[in-house]
């Protein structure tokens, strides 16, 4: 769900229409980027704490709201309706605690993210530095947050490191199940200082697939978004940090020359329009070759994964500071590393502690809550 810009919407109301396609897109999707509201497969109800609110519409100049769903119907059969919605309960009795969010993960696109096949355990890195963080002039409560991979996705978690030493997370979910994206509901909240840098890790398993699985919206494809909810409130409602590696250096390593790519730009969305030239000398999308051309070996998922973790990255900084009216760094939002960020001191979970109880081998553990569903 997205608030919309000051244009006026009027037109398009009662009026849906497909999102978007390689070549056209919906109107409004160019408009209504600040998003409100966001649910995943398997999702529950989220009941906000009693002192904390989310403000709908605290812009004056968001007079619509933009309802975006994803359809998986790969085999393009007819018939199929559906009649999902949302339900927002609204009050005039404005709760003390305004919340705001901030949205970290990876450009979805093919050349941003390849996951070899036939691996146990593969993990790819977002990186949100100090240099963006230090936008935020002072702290922000994390106390909830949406944690998303699509189906090869087994476990996520953010990492905080301030001044070289990794805090206690509970933003994390070990067990991932894309069958049950509800949000994590943290015991403490996660507290984000100006200048922490900021990792998000999403880890896969690829055991079941016999091809590169790339980065994309359809179920089959894969994406690594940490979706956060904080207090108090900035200026701007949603803001994000998106990591970006550099396409031809992640085509390089599957072993395609440079000389043998061609990337025509971006479409609206910001996906690189990639062709290759594939062994055959035909001249094929990206993704035709990920599914039909390339043979991925042991050696080449392993110099993957470092590349994944290590390579240079440019970070796009949509995080507003008070001297940034547009939100971004001075350089038009982006962030350039050398590598990865650096955790010379990570968190280590304190080990498990037995419990008395009724049954047999019982412990207990400190581990993040799933959000109520009970409205009492």
């Amino acid at each position: 769900m997205y608030g919309c810009g000051e244009e006026d919407m009027s037109e398009f109301l009662g009026k849906p229409a497909a999102c978007f396609d390689d070549t056209h897109v919906f109107t409004p999707m160019k408009k209504c980027r600040n998003y409100r509201a966001v649910w995943a497969v398997g999702g529950e109800d989220f009941v906000y704490p009693s002192n904390m609110g989310s403000p709908f519409f605290d812009d004056p100049k968001l007079r619509f709201v933009l309802l975006e769903m994803h359809y998986d119907n790969p085999d393009l059969k007819p018939g199929i309706t559906d009649s999902s919605a949302f339900r927002f309960y609204m009050t005039e009795k404005l709760r003390p605690i305004e919340t705001g969010r901030l949205t970290m993960g990876q450009l979805v696109s093919p050349v941003q993210l390849a996951i070899p096949p036939k691996q146990q355990r593969f993990t790819a890195y977002v990186y949100c530095p100090g240099k963006c963080t230090s936008r935020i002039n002072e702290p922000i409560n994390v106390f909830t947050g949406l944690l998303h991979t699509h189906l090869l996705g087994v476990a996520m978690r953010v990492r905080v490191i301030r001044n070289g030493v990794e805090i206690k997370s509970e933003m994390r979910d070990d067990h991932y199940d894309f069958n049950y994206q509800t949000p994590v509901y943290l015991s403490k909240p996660l507290v984000i200082m100006p200048g922490d840098d900021i990792i998000v890790e999403c880890t896969y398993g690829s055991m079941d697939r016999d091809t590169v699985t790339y980065g994309g919206y359809g179920s089959d494809n894969e994406m690594c978004e940490a979706l956060l909810e904080y207090y108090p409130k900035r200026n701007m409602t949603s803001e994000a940090c998106m990591s970006i590696v550099d396409p031809e250096a992640l085509l390089k390593v599957l072993g395609l020359k440079k000389e043998q790519v061609d990337i025509a730009g971006e479409n609206w969305l910001g996906e690189q329009i990639v062709t290759v030239i594939n062994q055959k000398k035909q001249n094929v999308t990206i993704t035709n070759w990920y599914k039909n051309d390339l043979k991925v070996t042991s050696d080449m998922a392993t110099k993957l994964q470092d590349f994944m973790k290590n390579s240079p990255q440019q970070v796009y900084c949509g995080v507003q500071g008070r001297d940034s009216p547009g939100g971004n760094v001075t350089d038009g939002g982006i962030i350039k590393l050398d590598g990865a960020i650096k955790n010379p001191r990570p968190y280590v979970d304190p080990p498990a502690v037995c419990t008395a109880s009724s049954g047999p081998g019982s412990t207990t553990t400190s581990q993040p809550t799933r959000a109520t569903t009970n409205r009492g």
